[in-house]
C-alpha cells in the first residue's frame, strides 16, 4: 500500500503531464500516438526510479524466511546498515529500461481505446 498508492498517482500524473505537453507543442502525430507512447514510457521509468527503494524493502521483507526483520522499517534500516544506500537502487537501470516499452505500449493502448470509445458514444 505504501508503495502502490503513491506510485499509481505519480505514474498517472506524469503520463498526463508529459502527454499533454507533447500534444500542446505539436510534437506528435495527428492521433496522439507518439505523445501517448513517450508519456507512458517516461512515466513508467520515472515512477519506478522513485519507488524503487520501497519495492526493494517490500521484496526483502516478504522474502525474509528466517525472521531477520521485525518490520519493513527494520528491514530498511538493517539493509542500509549492511549494504549502504546503493542497496535501494540495485537493479533500477534494468527495471527502468524494461518499463519503457511496457508502459509506452500500455498507455498508448489505453489512450487510443478511450478515444475510440468516446467517439463511438457520439
Amino acid at each position: 500500500m505504501i508503495r502502490d498508492i503513491p506510485s499509481y498517482g505519480i505514474y498517472s500524473l506524469t503520463y498526463q503531464y508529459l502527454s499533454n505537453k507533447l500534444k500542446e507543442k505539436g510534437w506528435t502525430d495527428s492521433r496522439g500516438i507518439v505523445a501517448d507512447m513517450v508519456g507512458g514510457g517516461c512515466a513508467g521509468s520515472f515512477t519506478w526510479f522513485l519507488i524503487m527503494p520501497f519495492d526493494v524493502v517490500k521484496s526483502r521483507y516478504q522474502a525474509d524466511l528466517k525472521g531477520e526483520f521485525r518490520s519493513p522499517l527494520d528491514c530498511a534500516l538493517k539493509s542500509y546498515q549492511s549494504e549502504g544506500f546503493k542497496i535501494f537502487y540495485r537493479g533500477v537501470l534494468v527495471t527502468c529500461l524494461r518499463s519503457l516499452p511496457v508502459d509506452a505500449t500500455a498507455f498508448m493502448v489505453y489512450a487510443q481505446t478511450m478515444r475510440y470509445l468516446e467517439g463511438a458514444r457520439e
